[in-house]
């Protein structure tokens, strides 16, 4: 009887196991990092007033949602002296390491979107602020985009391909 053993395929096989997971791993990565990326931008570029509008964006994954929770102390009745610009903490700071910690739990396969739950987030989007209280002021308005630097702004700039593939290295 003639007999052809497949010892070498079983550890064949295992190998390429172990490469599908470093690969897996690696795109889980990759992911976790553009994502960030969005959220910093997204967080960084918010017109700022209170601070409450840059702290409403959420990063969705696995079913866990945002919703609206104003910040303490919220009110769109601030003075010019006390207002806050894009960019300013303690909102920024605050609202990355909460949100941190959910991009963490991203895999590769994972749904992920990134919501701001504000009720004023889509007005802001288009130049006017909040409840129609005043405009955006030339300090919230990202001078390299010309307009308010939030979900245009990330489209554009995360749906070029050239720019995303610099991210993945």
């Amino acid at each position: 009887m003639a007999a052809l053993g497949f010892q070498g395929v079983s550890a064949a096989m295992a190998k390429l196991e172990k490469h599908k997971l470093l690969v897996l791993g690696s795109i889980t990565e990759t992911k976790r990092r553009i994502v960030r990326h969005v959220l910093n931008d997204l967080v960084k570029n918010s017109p700022q007033w209170s601070g409450n509008l840059a702290s409403q964006w959420y990063v969705e994954v696995h079913g866990k949602k945002g919703s609206y929770r104003p910040i303490a102390g919220y009110s769109a009745q601030r003075t010019r002296d006390e207002a806050y610009s894009m960019g300013d903490d303690p909102a920024v700071s605050q609202t990355l390491a909460r949100e941190y910690v959910t991009i963490d739990e991203i895999r590769w396969n994972s749904k992920v979107q990134i919501s701001n739950y504000a009720p004023y987030a889509d007005q802001v989007e288009k130049g006017i602020g909040p409840e129609g209280t005043q405009g955006i002021r030339p300090e919230n308005i990202l001078a390299s985009y010309g307009a308010v630097a939030m979900v245009g702004y990330v489209s554009v700039k995360y749906n070029n391909l050239r720019y995303l593939r610099g991210l993945a290295i």
